[in-house]
Order: structure tokens, then C-alpha cells, then sequence
């Protein structure tokens, strides 16, 4: 028996081995979408998300479930990807916030909402945020806005 066609054909399957486990992660990469990083007054506002802990209450995460149908498209690791920690949450008192900006637009119903939930719907279990100052609040509406799945995402 000839050794030249079997080391030629295990040489060959190593190599298609290695080609594809070493080009596997860089045409993943290339199929993620990119995304834009917050702006300043974004990044601010998700400070102020931390600060007052409203991961508590809210995810960012839209599960692939029938409870999560018109939240918008499910979460996938391209999304998250402009996070060095992601905001997914913890459980959902409030509603999920992932695609918010596409539900929401009006920046100045956004935060009268914020300052006191209960003057817009009376039954939110959401607490008042009427002693943040005016660049927190716009920075928190910024951020909130800015968590859009649909279109140009940031």
C-alpha cells in the first residue's frame, strides 16, 4: 500500500478542518450588523438608566416567545454588540425596552412620562423621576429613544 495518497488525504482534511474553523468566526463576523456607538448625551443617559436602576424593572432582551410578539424583532448578538455591559435585565415588571425608540418618538411626552408616570397612566407602577435635573432627563429620554431594532439601529 502507497502512504503518499493517505498522507496527501489526511494532509487535505486537516486542512479543510482548519479552514473552516479559522474562517468559521470571521464570516460570522462579517454577517453581524454593525452598529453606531452612543453619543455623548446617549451614553449619559444610560448612566443615569444604571443609576436608577431600571434594569430592575425593565430588560432589553426580546425573546423569541409568544409573550414577546409586537416588542419587536427578537435579540441576537449583533444588537447588544456597541455594549461593554449589556442592559438585558433582570425580570420584566415594566415593559421591555430593547426597541423602544421604534414605539416611542416624542422625545417631550417621553419626559413628562418619566418625571410622574401616573399623571399619563394612572395605574404605572413606575416610580416618579422628578428630582432628576433637565440634562439627565434629556439624556435618559436620549438613550431610551435610542434602543431601536427596526431601520437605521444604533
Amino acid at each position: 500500500m502507497r502512504l503518499e495518497p493517505v498522507v496527501a488525504g489526511t494532509l487535505g482534511l486537516f486542512l479543510l478542518g482548519a479552514g473552516l474553523v479559522l474562517g468559521g468566526p470571521i464570516v460570522a463576523k462579517s454577517t453581524v450588523a454593525t452598529v453606531e456607538p452612543l453619543t455623548r448625551i446617549e451614553a449619559s443617559g444610560r448612566s443615569v438608566y444604571e443609576a436608577q436602576g431600571c434594569i430592575y424593572c425593565h430588560t432589553q432582551q426580546v425573546r423569541a416567545v409568544s409573550n414577546d410578539i409586537g416588542l419587536g424583532s427578537a435579540t441576537d448578538a449583533g444588537r447588544i454588540a456597541r455594549e461593554d455591559r449589556p442592559m438585558l435585565g433582570f425580570q420584566r415588571i415594566g415593559p421591555d425596552l430593547s426597541c423602544f425608540g421604534d414605539r416611542q418618538k416624542d422625545a417631550v411626552a417621553l419626559n413628562s412620562y418619566l418625571k410622574n408616570p401616573r399623571a399619563t397612566k394612572p395605574a404605572s407602577t413606575m416610580p416618579r423621576l422628578h428630582f432628576l435635573d433637565e440634562d439627565e432627563l434629556s439624556g435618559l429620554s436620549s438613550y431610551l429613544l435610542s434602543l431601536t431594532c427596526e431601520g437605521a439601529s444604533k
